[in-house]
């Protein structure tokens, strides 16, 4: 199971679908910039 930012995202499959769809690498970099903006605070 994969979870980016507290949220399931799925399992290897549906993780690599969404990588070969380009909709995985947003939504890290999304999760980045909420974990940097909670080490700011």
């Amino acid at each position: 199971q994969v979870y980016v930012n507290g949220e399931l995202i799925g399992g290897c499959d549906i993780t690599l679908e969404m990588f070969e769809r380009g909709e995985l690498q947003p939504l890290v970099e999304a999760a980045v910039k909420v974990q940097e903006g909670n080490q700011q605070a």
